[in-house]
């Protein structure tokens, strides 16, 4: 087994899933009847033929997202020339104006990529300014003044590749060829400007910094990887992020060892790694203080022949590591457990069938239990287990023995009680979505009866662990539509207007971090023009009457969101300069297919026991358009702790979403 994917991939199964959304909030209380949702265009007035970018495959945020405030949403669109997509911002309830980001842009010039900083009240973003492709990096306020140089002049050809705000806000990292063309160096600066300090060593010849660098939470140091004295051979180190001595953290490599793979504590102590350090080709799982000064201690049990760690992570208690590894059979992927410190593993999944193995595994948020998805008792049947993340009994979350049913996701709540799973548990290869508590218990399907197709993969649980939202085509077999519905069962409400017959909702689907608003992408008003719409409680207008154009939607068992309302604004506000987006990668295209988080298989993220058997199936309205008929994909990934839950997309499996 040699697969091994990198640990900043966070939770990435959804990754074929189809797009995600959020939690609408609850009391209303305007001169609109009491619980009454408004749905608004956010995006304002885009020239013809213009779109909101769709982000891509490996950052499908880079199109648009809320700032973590709430209060605003930033967005990519080529909303004034056909082709050149700039960046802008509005407030989430659509009101006022549209304001401008970047500076100027060259011919066939587009932002690149863009992030919020944690007080909202700033966005860094990557622009070329003279030659399209060679990007620079900026800072402009959320407003759109005060657009400021981060990265400095470039060598002739230079350009920003990655960039990172610190999670305090003060500081911006960011990886370029800025001294020598095609050396790609790793760089800091305060967000509010200044002269950029490199942070990375000499570098041997035909030597880079990799892309993965990492901040640790409490703001303090900068963990990469970097061929530094050989070429193509990564090797681990640790800066202060204002810069200061490099402190290496591997011990010396093999011939042709490399490290591939690495997550930083939530704590800030500790650098978990993976890397081939002992025998080339053979990955394993080391622990090191993030200061370095000490050998590593090696966390996984001894390998058999041919084995290897294939994805961890570290709960956010900073105690254990969890990973997955064909530690004591080749090629049977099991569940391991181990301080991380240093100590002896424990295996979390029960005895496996023959040929069966761990398909993927998300931590609780508070780190008491593991999720998993394997098929432990029966060879090609994918269940959902769960187990204390210290070791334990493994408890199935649900009861059925039907031979074709898989379970090809399981999330876990944030309050870390509840596990939302995806099975085809009624009807072979129809998906449906199902809750269970994460100690065990009877499962409740959360969706009612399909019209066509299964609930589309990505589904995604409100950060107040309160509803669940979801694509399906609940009222036409024609369309799917948006639905939430309480994660106990209960009344299911359908988010977004009704959908013509060519409308569609295609793209990324966001919930602000305080579940206040729910944001995706479709073209409601003018078909195959793709604009952003809101959907929220009218408490959060203006005290001002609410426009006749904008009709609220009282939320009742099947929430109709009317007709949306155009939040009219100017074109935007912004200087002169160029500003350009840094942050995830995107490409303009009107395909996402965005990653989620899990550690194995196509999207996982929840942590949960249950038992399967009655199911109540709430009533919904939806109709969309790509329908899903999710297939489990095996595949476990390391990676750390949502930070938010307007990043899990849901993209259709047969593309209809994209």
């Amino acid at each position: 087994m040699r697969s091994f994917l990198p640990a900043d991939k966070l939770l990435v199964p959804a990754v074929v899933a189809l797009v995600a959304v959020l939690w609408l909030i609850g009391p209303r209380t305007s001169n609109a009847s009491p619980d009454a949702n408004i749905n608004r265009k956010v995006s304002g007035t885009m020239q013809a033929g213009g779109d909101v970018y769709l982000g891509d495959d490996v950052y499908p945020s880079n199109g648009y997202q809320f700032s973590p405030s709430g209060e605003y949403v930033v967005f990519k669109a080529d909303a004034v020339t056909d082709g050149m997509f700039e960046l802008f911002s509005a407030l989430s309830t659509g009101e006022g104006s549209r304001f401008k980001l970047n500076g100027a842009l060259p011919s066939g010039g587009n932002v690149d990529t863009f992030a919020i900083s944690p007080d909202s009240s700033r966005v860094v973003f990557t622009q070329p300014r003279n030659t399209a492709g060679l990007n620079e990096l900026f800072v402009a306020t959320i407003t759109g003044g005060g657009r400021t140089s981060l990265s400095g002049p470039l060598v002739t050809n230079g350009s920003v590749l990655q960039f990172a705000i610190s999670p305090d806000g003060n500081r911006v990292v960011f990886l370029a060829d800025k001294d020598t063309n095609e050396v790609f160096e790793l760089y800091t600066v305060p967000i509010t400007g200044g002269t950029p300090v490199k942070l990375s060593p000499s570098l041997v010849s035909g030597g880079d910094v990799a892309s993965t660098f990492q901040i640790s939470p409490n703001s303090s140091r900068v963990v990469f990887r970097a061929d530094r004295t050989v070429d193509n051979l990564n090797e681990l180190f640790s800066v202060p992020i204002a810069g200061g001595t490099v402190a290496i953290l591997n011990a010396p490599l093999p011939a042709g060892g490399d490290v591939s793979n690495f997550l930083i504590a939530a704590g800030s102590d500790r650098v978990v790694f993976a890397a081939d350090a002992d025998t080339d080709a053979m990955m394993e799982l080391y622990s090191v203080r993030i200061t370095g000064g000490q050998t590593p201690v090696k966390l996984n049990g001894r390998l058999v022949a041919e084995g290897d760690v294939s994805f961890f992570r570290i709960t956010p208690d900073s105690k254990r590591a969890i990973y997955s590894a064909d530690q004591d059979t080749d090629l049977r992927t099991e569940l391991y457990s181990v301080p991380v410190n240093g100590g002896s593993a424990t295996k979390l999944n029960g005895a496996l069938a023959s040929g069966g193995s761990v398909k993927q595994y998300e931590v609780s948020p508070d780190s008491a239990r593991v999720v998993y998805i394997a098929d432990q008792d029966a060879v090609g049947v994918d269940e959902a287990f769960s187990v204390p993340s210290a070791g334990g009994t493994a408890v199935k979350l649900h009861s059925n023995s039907l031979s074709f049913m898989d379970v090809i996701a399981a999330r876990i709540s944030p309050n870390s009680q509840w596990v939302v799973f995806h099975a085809d548990r009624k009807t072979d290869d129809r998906f449906e979505l199902y809750s269970v508590p994460i100690g065990g218990g009877t499962p409740q399907r959360l969706n009612s009866d399909l019209k066509n197709g299964s609930v589309l993969s990505g589904y995604l649980i409100a950060p107040n662990s309160q509803k669940v939202i979801f694509m399906a085509a609940q009222v036409s077999s024609e369309r799917y539509e948006l639905f939430r519905t309480p994660i106990t069962t209960g009344v299911m409400e359908r988010l977004n207007p009704p959908l013509a017959a060519n409308e569609r909702i295609f793209g990324e689907v966001l919930v602000s971090v305080d579940s206040a608003f729910v944001l995706y992408r479709a073209d409601h008003e003018v078909d195959e023009m793709f604009e952003l719409f809101a959907t929220f409680s009218d408490v959060l207008l203006t005290p001002t009457p609410t426009p006749s154009n904008t009709p609220t939607v009282t939320a009742t068992p099947t929430l109709t969101p009317s007709p949306t309302a155009t939040a009219d604004e100017p074109t935007a506000t912004a200087s002169p300069t160029p500003s350009p987006t840094a942050s995830p990668t995107a490409t303009l295209d009107p395909e996402v297919t965005p990653t989620a988080t899990a550690t194995v298989d196509p999207e996982v993220t929840p942590t949960a026991t249950a038992t399967v058997d009655p199911e109540v199936t709430p009533t919904a309205t939806a109709t969309v358009d790509p329908e899903a008929t999710p297939t489990a994909t095996p595949t476990v990934e390391a990676t750390p702790v949502y930070t938010s839950f307007a990043y899990v997309p849901m993209v259709a499996t047969n593309g209809s979403f994209r």
